[in-house]
């Protein structure tokens, strides 16, 4: 979250913008509530263009993504 949140305008050089700050705190209570299931894996976070930040979790045989649009599911 820190390496997320020091991000700065442009921080892709293609003009993405910096994470917002709403944003981060929306991850942190997504992942506060996932963290309580007890299959819970921690994920890769990813920022994207628009200051949004992508919640990714891989294994072998599938991907899940969830991303700040998703919010009102939350």
């Amino acid at each position: 979250m820190e390496e997320l949140s020091a991000l700065k305008p442009n921080w892709d050089g293609e003009g993405a913008k910096a994470v917002r700050t709403s944003a981060l705190g929306d991850v942190m209570e997504f992942l506060r509530r996932s963290a309580r299931h007890p299959t819970f894996r921690e994920p890769f976070l990813a920022p994207t263009f628009d200051g949004s930040v992508q919640i990714e979790w891989h294994n072998r045989s599938e991907e899940r993504r969830v991303g700040k649009e998703c919010r009102s599911r939350w």
